[in-house]
């Protein structure tokens, strides 16, 4: 990774106080509950089957420790909805579930519908095999996606995507909490000099990506990713986030957070972690109920308000 400019920096390449395994190493682990420090190559579904916090669990939390163990003993099926973003992250990365094309004699009508059985088999098939079925439309939008996150200048010039690897999951034990936690980062310097986060969206303008920030609470996952990391290697690396419209001309941007971004992010993520211990330890899962409440606008709600009329007033 290359500086232009940019406060980026790098530490030494020998990281002694990190545990890094290889994918054909994962034996010595014996079982996931004894997984600790930084792994290469894990697969997906091993990942997300551990039993550590992960940053959308924190999210959980923070809307209330009843949805979190709700959402714990109820998951959700796989959604349609997810394909086009883990096609996207196979694409650009190179890692991950294959991304495969439906036959087009196996759909049916004008809308190329998956409807008959022999389609629903062949897709049920792919996805047993660890692929991503796709049309062949959704395919070639998805490849153009992926083409422009590539070819993005700042992408390039600061070599985002160069000198590390894809989806690096971090396991890590806070013992300030005594919660364990987990990370997967889309790509991550072999140096920990710098991380980055794939956001596919509607825009990739700076308001719009901060709006996205605020909504998903890419703040809290920020600071959940970094403090797994800082606890296990002592160093905390600059992120950075690509992110790509996903319609035409699928433009892209890089972002950092703000500052205000990070301490918020920060103070949010380790407070689910002390929420999370409490609750654990009086087996007490509480849904926050505050009586009767009164609305609140958002500030962009009141400043489109006060631009539309002044327009009208004019």
């Amino acid at each position: 990774m290359t500086s232009s400019g940019s406060d980026l920096v790098r530490v030494d390449e020998d990281i002694v106080d990190a545990e890094i395994v290889e994918e054909d190493e994962l034996a010595v682990f014996g079982s996931p509950d004894d997984w600790h420090g930084i792994i290469h190559g894990l697969p997906e579904e091993a990942y997300h089957a551990h039993p550590s916090l992960s940053s959308t669990q924190v999210k959980w939390l923070l809307d209330s420790p009843a949805r979190y163990r709700y959402n714990l003993t109820h998951p959700q099926p796989y959604k349609k909805a997810f394909d086009e973003g883990s096609a996207l992250h196979a694409l650009v990365l190179g890692t991950g579930w294959e991304v495969v094309t439906i036959p087009a004699d196996l759909l049916s009508g004008a809308n190329k519908a998956i409807a008959s059985a022999e389609a629903k088999a062949w897709v049920a098939n792919a996805r047993d095999n660890n692929q991503i079925p796709l049309k062949a439309h959704e395919v070639a939008k998805v490849e153009a996606i992926a083409e422009a996150v590539l070819a993005d200048p700042d992408v390039i010039a600061e070599g985002l995507l160069t000198g590390g690897r894809p989806e690096v999951s971090v396991f890590a034990h806070d013992a300030d909490t005594g919660v364990d936690t987990r990370c997967r980062f889309d790509y991550l310097a072999d140096d920990l000099s710098f991380a980055v986060d794939l956001k596919s969206g509607t825009s990739v303008t700076k308001a719009g990506f901060s709006k996205a920030v605020a909504d998903w609470g890419y703040d809290v996952s920020h600071e959940h990713y970094l403090d797994t990391l800082e606890i296990v290697t002592g160093i905390r690396p600059p992120k950075f986030y690509i992110a790509v419209e996903k319609e035409p001309p699928y433009f892209t941007a890089v972002f950092r957070l703000s500052d205000d971004e990070i301490e918020m992010g920060r103070k949010e993520a380790r407070a689910a972690r002390r929420q999370l211990a409490a609750c654990r330890m009086a087996d007490y899962w509480p849904h926050r109920r505050l009586g009767i409440q009164t609305t609140e606008a958002p500030m962009r709600r009141i400043y489109d308000h006060i631009d539309r009329f002044k327009e009208i007033a004019s």
